[in-house]
């Protein structure tokens, strides 16, 4: 749940970006596009993150599937091999 919620806030965040103009706090300040964009990009990337490791968690067979996916688990078994 804590994934899944993560993704939502991420999500809004770049929905939020993405269609609002002006400064949420402060009214007079407009930030400019490409930055709003940059940041719109970054929370899309990070939600997208969030979804694609839930769908490997739901769909495969919990966190096994998820660390013979990593790097990490490469290395390590690089390592213990004679």
């Amino acid at each position: 749940m804590l994934y899944g919620g993560a993704a939502v806030a991420a999500l809004i965040a770049c929905i939020y970006l993405l269609l609002r103009k002006g400064n949420a706090f402060a009214e007079g300040i407009t930030p400019p596009v490409r930055l709003r964009y940059c940041a719109a990009a970054f929370f899309a990337v990070t939600s997208l993150g969030h979804i694609w490791w839930l769908l490997f968690y739901i769909l495969g067979s919990g966190l096994l599937v998820l660390t013979a996916l990593g790097a990490g688990y490469i290395i390590v078994r690089k390592r213990t091999r004679h």
